[in-house]
């Protein structure tokens, strides 16, 4: 909210001295003659009321330098008289039902966003309300409003179709996307990816050492919204999740809608979604306490480190329940001691959290459509021939092993040394050795053998030689694993022994026969 002020108050302030100069001169006067300065320093002082807010009342020059204000940081009012004016009807529900407004805390902001980007789409943009009646003026300034904002999307259109046609080349020879999209739809595949460096919505930039580093970009809307919706269509068209290609316009719909479900302004009403769409007691709970945390004042920044106070979370944490989601995010505490590391399946290693920060575009050129700054994540994929395998088949069966093993013993539940037994299965899957080898060992000498290369690649129907290795090989390291993490943890084993004895318990013949009604739902 700070931010905003100060931005809003630079942009009234800048406007408001431009209206008073502008002014002078209708007046005949020259801006540097002492009329000239008395007029322009009246105008301004006129401007503010006693409390230094705007002064809007019969000041016309204030009032477009209020409104220039609000436009200039997305929060100008929504009633523009468009037809289907669907922000604005659900800003009134919130209104009338401030309840649900956890779901959709920022209404006006995002949908200006969206209308800032609407208006520049190529021949679409002319063509709504807003556009057609700025036209209709007549007035030569508001036409060139109008062709600005069409000439600027058609060079953003053009400048996005360069990008998803382009590749970076690191200095092992591997080839990287310039920018990427959603990525694959499937958790397992686009989470290789994510531990290989790969990010989504993110520019590539290639490093003066040859190493490729991903800049994220859509959290800069709406300057970047095109090309978050041209590298959905470009994977789209490159088959990338290996099913049938959707239509290019359907495409380019859900693109907008998963770009902005994915900011942090709209993240209650996906999380609420998510939550309708896998309800059970322990989602519920996970979320409400995150829900919780979100109120916690200031706990974005504070996460990502404050001087001389705080250092930033260093590591990826899982939050499994009402109480993480709330450790997760509360600030001044070591985090580490209540909540577990994703842990990185291939080295057993926790998995390092990546900040955001403020950084320049990969290109120079870039600004003239999309500006010279970027605010986001930023991720260095690592040169690493077994990940980068992994990645391009889209293996699925590289996946953590379950929580519970027959449905009733939760390996979450066994702690030593404040790590659960499912967190040191799948941290000894990367660190335990067969016949002398890690995992990520072992793949790199199967990946280098002509026995693999001439294995043939499946398709999206059915696994091939190449596929089938490397989920014989991690099933190996998987159950080597497990046998560390049952003589670690005895009790697991206790417990495994008992679930069997009663699930296979109710598999022996029974010779009492006991006559009974037959219930539908018995009464226990």
């Amino acid at each position: 909210m700070a931010t905003d002020e100060i931005f809003k108050q630079i942009n009234y302030r800048g406007r408001l001295y431009a209206g008073a100069v502008e002014n002078t001169l209708e007046l005949g006067f020259k801006v540097s003659s002492k009329e000239g300065k008395d007029n322009i320093a009246k105008i301004f002082k006129e401007g503010f009321d006693k409390n230094g807010m705007a002064n809007v009342k019969e000041n016309d020059i204030a009032t477009k330098a209020l409104e220039q204000a609000r436009v200039s940081t997305f929060t100008n009012p929504l009633d523009d008289g468009r037809y289907f004016n669907i922000g604005k009807a659900v800003q009134t529900f919130l209104n009338d039902a401030p309840y649900l407004r956890f779901l959709a805390p920022f209404v006006r902001t995002p949908t200006n966003l969206w209308r800032n980007f609407e208006q520049r789409i190529p021949v679409f943009g002319s063509i709504t309300k807003p556009m057609r009646e700025l036209w209709k003026t007549g007035d030569r300034r508001a036409r060139a409003d109008v062709l600005g904002r069409q000439f600027f999307g058609v060079s953003a259109s053009l400048y996005a179709y360069h990008l998803v046609n382009s590749d970076v080349t690191d200095s092992k020879g591997n080839v990287y996307r310039r920018i990427t999209g959603s990525g694959p739809n499937n958790y397992n595949v686009k989470k290789l990816w994510k531990q290989n460096g790969w990010q989504e919505y993110s520019i590539a930039q290639k490093n003066e050492d040859g190493t490729i580093t991903y800049k994220q970009y859509n959290r800069n809307d709406p300057r970047y919204y095109i090309l978050g919706i041209a590298a959905d269509i470009a994977e789209n068209n490159a088959n990338i999740d290996d099913e049938n290609k959707q239509n290019m316009i359907a495409v380019a719909i859900l693109s907008a809608m998963k770009s902005a479900a994915n900011k942090s302004y709209l993240r209650g009403t996906s999380d609420f979604f998510n939550l309708a769409e896998n309800l059970t007691p322990e989602t519920l709970t996970q979320y409400v306490g995150k829900q919780i945390a979100n109120a916690i004042p200031y706990q974005a920044f504070v996460s990502n480190g404050i001087p001389f106070l705080t250092n930033p979370d260093q590591e990826l944490l899982q939050a499994r329940n009402f109480v993480d989601e709330i450790i997760k995010k509360f600030p001044f505490i070591d985090k580490t001691k209540y909540l577990e590391p994703a842990r990185d399946l291939l080295t057993g290693e926790p998995i390092s959290r990546t900040a955001s920060s403020v950084y320049f575009t990969p290109d120079g050129y870039l600004s003239a459509t999309q500006g010279p700054i970027l605010v986001g994540r930023k991720s260095n994929v690592k040169e690493d021939n077994a990940r980068i395998e992994l990645a391009r088949l889209k293996i699925q069966s590289v996946t953590e092993p379950p929580e519970k093993i027959l449905k009733i013993v939760n390996l979450i539940d066994y702690k030593k040394n404040n790590q659960s037994a499912h967190n040191y299965w799948v941290e000894r899957i990367g660190k335990t050795t067969v016949r002398g080898l890690t995992l990520k060992e072992e793949l790199e000498r199967t990946f280098d053998s002509i026995r693999y290369q001439r294995r043939q690649e499946g398709n999206e129907n059915f696994d091939g030689g190449k596929e089938m290795t490397i989920k014989k090989i991690f099933s190996k390291y998987k159950e080597e694993a497990k046998k560390d993490m049952l003589q670690e943890y005895p009790e697991v084993k206790e417990a495994i022994k008992n679930a069997q004895i009663e699930k296979y318990g109710f598999r022996k013949t029974t010779f009492d026969i006991e006559e009974k009604p037959k219930e539908l739902l018995p009464r226990k």
